[in-house]
């Protein structure tokens, strides 16, 4: 792919693909059938975003790609999702801080590309702003409920607090691409970052929690830039299987 329009893209649909795979490793695995059902619903939403945004570019392409190239034919350093979004599993505590934090982000970010210049995206944010607020009612209420809840749940949080808490650095940060977009109304993204984490910290107050004292983390990888961690490739692993094993197998 070329061009900052393609990346930008290639960005929101890699960062709701890889939420998409991780929501649904917990299918049949979730600590009560009401959530399972629920986080089903929510990566089946990220999944149709990536689907959209990967049909555009395919058609963008040419006819001799589809969809299928972008998710399945892409090693991990072609992939510009958020690092976030890779990070796995750990427990429900990290689970819902990692989908409360990607939540915050999308309900700040699809307002502002509304009105962008890319129809793409013009076409599809008022439907995915819609949907960026059920998914953050159901994680916000998740994080008070296990952040105001018994010493064990939040202490859980406090861990998961710890762990994902640097990540926000590729959030907080605009880098060239950001910039470039904004100044050419793909996308108008200046001062998301500093509105995303207003809300987050204003909301971990009311959870009894608060972010790590030491907020000058080491620098963490960009996977905004392709820069990963070690986690989105046995994601990929996994979800690439079929077609790694059996190279343009079709159904």
């Amino acid at each position: 792919m070329s061009g900052p329009a393609d990346e930008f893209l290639l960005r929101i649909a890699d960062t709701n693909l890889v939420t998409a795979q991780r929501l649904g490793e917990l299918i049949g695995h979730a600590p009560e059938i009401e959530q399972d059902i629920s986080l089903a619903n929510l990566g089946l939403d990220h999944l149709e975003r990536a689907r959209t945004v990967y049909q555009y570019l395919a058609s963008v392409k040419g006819p001799a790609c589809s969809e299928d190239y972008f998710a399945y034919q892409r090693g991990a350093s072609e992939f510009r999702n958020l690092s976030l979004a890779e990070q796995p599993n750990n427990d429900y505590a990290h689970l819902i801080l990692r989908q409360y934090f990607l939540d915050v982000w999308h309900l700040k970010l699809f307002p502002r590309l509304t009105n962008s210049n890319l129809p793409i995206l013009a076409t599809h944010c008022r439907a995915w702003q819609q949907e960026a607020r059920y998914h953050h009612r159901y994680s916000a209420a998740w994080v008070q409920r296990l952040g105001d809840g018994t010493q064990e749940s939040n202490k859980r949080m406090r861990s998961a607090l710890r762990a994902l808490w640097p990540f926000k650095l590729e959030l907080m940060e605009a880098d060239e691409l950001d910039l470039e977009v904004d100044s050419k109304g793909l996308a108008r993204i200046n001062g998301l970052g500093q509105e995303w984490l207003r809300e987050i910290c204003s909301h971990l107050a009311t959870s009894g929690l608060k972010p790590p004292e030491d907020d000058s983390p080491a620098r963490r990888p960009l996977g905004k830039q392709g820069k990963h961690t070690p986690f989105l490739t046995e994601l990929l692993n996994e979800l690439q299987y079929m077609q790694r094993s059996y190279p343009n197998l079709s159904w």
